[in-house]
């Protein structure tokens, strides 16, 4: 929580740095660790966490400010968790996401992360406002509590990182979170982040009136 709102606050004064130090991030081993790390979380609502790893395994590194991937990861889990069922199953897929055009320069190989719950699943219309600071989805469990910024820094984070973040429908119902991260040097992450930050310079941080509290 207290990471959370350091972050938000940083977003809301403007102080993303897209020249900050990275570090290199092995997604598939940081995965595993930081799902291990959540599980005694997740067992308080009798939840299990799995990880699967698509083949080949993505074996590259991304480039991420230190604490950045975990921040994200975590948010993710503890989003899924709260709001699905008790005693649901929790998926975290790993696979290498093609190549996609970074910053509208050249395509760049990437990795992405879901996060696959089996709760109510979040409609279509309001995909994009979950993204915003105090939304919540009209399925949403009432009295799962949490600070309503959780997936505001998770797309704050992403952004930052060149990358991009949205959620679809589960194959089997639920929510589908999924991440993709640019795998490049971290001069070349630094590059394309200050190019998105760019293109989104104007785009408001305030809530929209009309829409319940967070998802997270």
């Amino acid at each position: 929580l207290v990471e959370n709102v350091l972050r938000f606050a940083r977003g809301v004064r403007g102080r993303n740095d897209a020249s900050a130090r990275r570090d290199p991030v092995h997604v598939a081993r940081e995965t595993a660790e930081i799902v291990a790390e959540f599980e005694p979380l997740a067992a308080g609502r009798r939840a299990q966490v799995i990880v699967e790893f698509a083949e080949p395994t993505p074996t590259a590194d991304v480039y991420m400010r230190p604490g950045a991937f975990r921040q994200v990861l975590l948010n993710l889990l503890d989003n899924a968790v709260k709001y699905g069922p008790v005693g649901q199953t929790v998926t975290v897929r790993v696979e290498g996401g093609g190549r996609r055009a970074a910053g509208g320069g050249t395509a760049q190989a990437s990795v992405r992360v879901a996060v696959i719950d089996q709760g109510p699943g979040v409609p279509l219309t309001e995909r994009d406002a979950i993204w915003r600071p105090f939304q919540r989805g009209t399925a949403a469990r009432d009295g799962a509590g949490g600070s309503g910024i959780g997936l505001t820094v998770v797309k704050e984070i992403v952004d930052e990182h060149a990358g991009r973040a949205w959620v679809e429908d589960a194959d089997a119902g639920g929510a589908t979170f999924v991440v993709e991260l640019p795998v490049h040097g971290p001069a070349e992450t630094a590059a394309a982040a200050t190019r998105a930050a760019g293109d989104e310079a104007a785009a408001p941080l305030l809530p929209r009136t009309g829409h319940r509290a967070s998802r997270t």
